[in-house]
């Protein structure tokens, strides 16, 4: 169960990462559609 955990937190990092660099993508950019279709 410990890796378990230890990959929860990696995924839920690489997350925390992918949604902050949302916003600021999906405001300025064009690739709104690429956004979309990823979440």
């Amino acid at each position: 169960s410990e890796n378990v955990q230890a990959v929860q937190k990696y995924i839920t990092g690489l997350d925390a990462r992918r949604l902050s660099k949302f916003p600021e993508n999906s405001d300025d950019s064009g690739d709104s559609d690429e956004d979309m279709s990823t979440s």
